[in-house]
């Protein structure tokens, strides 16, 4: 039977309660209840476009309606049924049922997909796939699938860095196969991890972790690639001086995304801070490398992740839009932690406040001492990354000193000082 996904974002509450009773019967339609105009943007730009987006006129005034434009779609009630938003349809709120039971009989007369989406650039993690794979494309406006690549066939990377490049964002698979292609992805990847760490291999298996997580959510198939990234993490920490800066080295040279370096270097730093408190334990260590993993899983956009205030979100390139998920990112991140029930307890709320604000809504002006010392830990070696990633971006020489007197201006409290001295006695 095909699934068919419906968004609902209504300030309503008497109105929602009535479509969500209504619509959790239907055996065929995956149910989305967002509570804010907020919520609603940062859970679409996460997922695929559903088929049927529904507001009330209250929220549909809090939007912009050019965001949903690729939603085939999109009703408004509201009390009188008249609005004027171009491309969406419009009904009286008191017909609600009558409307939903026309869009209900339309989804039924919908022919079964038998093909499933996938992320198109997992793809750069497979060799020979375990089944066909497909595009889709538009003709007569009917959607008709090409095969691109054949089952036990090498695929030729070449050919997915320029489909990637023309912007092609998901393939095709069938339906049946599409678990067993992602688990044979999640397998391969994780095996290459117990065989010996490498930074792009690491790297690798945790962007292709995190596409996997935003199409199926969390599972086998996910978190087996993020705890081997975790493992792999810890493998590779030292406590030498001079090898430290072999490790970093390493990775700011690997071609590992910026994602992967940042979590990294944050994490393999915060755990060696750790490691001089007399309050940790090797669990807080586990922690640190989750938290440098899950705190940006929201975020979109590589430039997003060298935003740390207010000011630079202003000043960026970056759309309104995406400003938004920047803005909530950490809030968003716990709202998706919470279906990771193999997550070390408590990460999902230093994840929360890792930015500084205990409900994971923007940025203060500076970190509190009310944080929890992993936090305050995890953002001096956060902050300290950031620095010498763009330093190696821009092609300037790293000088580390330097870095640290930023560090010192930056964070201006006793208590981070004493983090950042400690993170100085990783490298002299």
């Amino acid at each position: 039977m095909l699934k068919i996904d419906v968004y609902i974002c209504v300030k309503n509450d008497a109105l929602l309660s009535f479509i969500r009773t209504y619509l959790d019967s239907s055996k065929n339609i995956t149910l989305h209840i967002e509570q804010s105009a907020d919520a609603l943007r940062t859970s679409l730009s996460l997922n695929d476009s559903p088929e049927l987006l529904i507001l009330d006129e209250g929220r549909a005034k809090e939007i912009d309606h050019n965001d949903f434009s690729d939603i085939p779609n999109k009703i408004i009630f509201s009390a009188q049924g008249i609005t004027t938003h171009e491309g969406w349809s419009h009904y009286p709120a008191d017909k609600w049922k009558e409307t939903l039971d026309k869009f209900i009989e339309g989804v039924g007369n919908i022919e079964n997909d038998t093909f499933a989406k996938f992320p198109f650039k997992v793809l750069k993690s497979v060799d020979i796939p375990v089944c066909d794979i497909y595009l889709e494309i538009k003709k007569d406006g009917s959607p008709h699938h090409i095969k691109l690549f054949k089952m036990n066939e090498h695929i030729v990377q070449e050919q997915v860095e320029k489909y990637l490049d023309k912007g092609v964002l998901t393939g095709k698979i069938e339906q049946e196969n599409k678990m067993q292609f992602l688990n044979s992805i999640s397998n391969l990847l994780y095996k290459k991890m117990k065989d010996g760490y490498a930074p792009d291999i690491v790297g690798n298996s945790l962007d292709t972790a995190i596409s996997i997580l935003k199409d199926v959510g969390f599972n086998s198939t996910s978190t087996q690639l993020i705890d081997g990234v975790v493992e792999s993490i810890n493998t590779s920490l030292t406590d030498n001086k001079s090898k430290n800066v072999k490790v970093i080295t390493d990775l700011l040279n690997s071609q590992s995304s910026r994602f992967y370096k940042k979590a990294h270097i944050s994490s393999m730093l915060g755990i060696q801070i750790l490691a001089m408190e007399d309050w940790t334990t090797h669990k807080h260590q586990e922690i640190m490398t989750y938290l440098s993993l899950m705190c940006d899983v929201t975020l979109t956009k590589p430039e997003m992740l060298f935003i740390r205030d207010k000011k630079q979100l202003d000043q960026s390139s970056l759309s309104t839009e995406d400003k938004q998920i920047v803005w909530s990112h950490a809030r968003d991140a716990f709202d998706l932690m919470q279906n990771y029930n193999e997550c070390p307890i408590e990460t999902d709320l230093l994840v929360l406040e890792h930015h500084g604000n205990k409900n994971g809504i923007g940025f203060p002006d500076s970190l509190q001492p009310d944080l929890s010392k992993i936090t305050q830990i995890f953002r001096i070696c956060e902050d300290f990354t950031i620095e010498i990633l763009k330093h190696k971006e821009l092609k300037k020489n790293i000088k580390v000193n330097d870095v640290f007197n930023d560090l010192y201006k930056m964070h201006n409290k006793k208590s981070l000082h004493a983090y950042i001295d400690k993170l100085k006695k990783c490298f002299f």
